[in-house]
């Protein structure tokens, strides 16, 4: 009886992990971790430098960013015609959807500053969000900060244009941690 027991038991979970390794239907993507561009002053007088808790960064000079507090954390948000940005912290969205590596103009890419690992992802968003409809594209800076544990940042930012990217890349070469 033991052995019948032992016999039903290995079928029911060697049946659920082959059941489990078939389902999924690609392999993990390998990443290719960039050296970040070197941060030269000259390229941001235009620009100006923002601190925050555990890292600052430079911005467009006529970002006037505004506090939020959210359900699980808060942050600092700027609006104008052409972009909206917010930088948040707590429990962030860190890592783009599925969903969105299928979406146009989809581009990835993780850089690491220091030792941190900072991960960036942008593409057309055809059909945004209300307050975003006309901001179709999307691109957000994400990191683990490296002085408090748990914490993460999102730097979010949507678009009119697809030059955001290249702004979301600029302030991805600014930032510098504590």
């Amino acid at each position: 009886m033991k052995t019948l027991i032992v016999i039903v038991w290995l079928s029911i979970i060697l049946g659920f992990c082959v059941d489990t390794v078939s389902s999924q239907d690609k392999p993990r993507k390998t990443i290719v971790v960039e050296t970040a561009k070197n941060f030269d002053l000259n390229e941001y007088k235009e620009w100006k430098r923002v601190e925050f808790t555990g890292f600052s960064m430079y911005v467009p000079k006529e970002f006037k960013f505004e506090e939020f507090k959210g359900v699980d954390g808060n942050g600092w948000r700027y609006e104008s015609p052409k972009f909206l940005f917010s930088v948040s912290s707590g429990w962030v969205q860190d890592a783009p959807l599925v969903s969105d590596e299928k979406r146009p103009n989809y581009k990835e890419k993780f850089t690491r500053i220091g030792n941190t690992l900072v991960r960036l992802w942008f593409y057309e968003d055809k059909t945004p969000p209300k307050p975003f409809v006309n901001h179709p594209y999307f691109g957000q800076i994400a990191f683990n900060d490296p002085m408090i544990k748990r914490r993460k940042y999102a730097l979010a930012l949507w678009s009119k244009e697809a030059n955001g990217l290249e702004m979301l890349e600029k302030i991805l070469v600014s930032i510098r941690f504590k």
